[in-house]
């Protein structure tokens, strides 16, 4: 997988870390990254639970996001050790940004 691809799945999972159980907009996911359908699907074939929905207002179809659970419920390897080296690294690389996101957290 090209490295760019990674960067883009893991914008993608921190703003949806980000949101914990709110919906988020396929607009709000296309500032992360332009093709969000292919990073969440490659999010979901790693494993995370990621749930969609759509909204029809006023004619037109709106799509939102959101991980199922947080921590997410990770497919196991398939060495039945659990999760895969790549889910740790990205849910890793996604909670420490998140941490020091937030101010408060940093300070910790």
């Amino acid at each position: 997988m090209i490295i760019a691809d990674e960067t883009q799945e893991k914008r993608i999972l921190e703003h949806l870390r980000c949101n914990g159980a709110n919906w988020t907009s396929a607009k709000d996911l296309s500032q992360h990254a332009l093709q969000y359908s292919r990073g969440i699907f490659r999010l979901r074939k790693e494993g995370f639970a990621i749930e969609n929905k759509v909204v029809v207002v006023g004619g037109v179809r709106l799509g939102y996001f959101r991980l199922k659970q947080t921590p997410p419920m990770l497919r196991t390897a398939p060495d039945g050790s659990g999760e895969t080296h790549r889910q740790k690294r990205l849910f890793r690389e996604s909670e420490m940004a998140v941490r020091y996101a937030d101010p408060e957290e940093a300070q910790r």
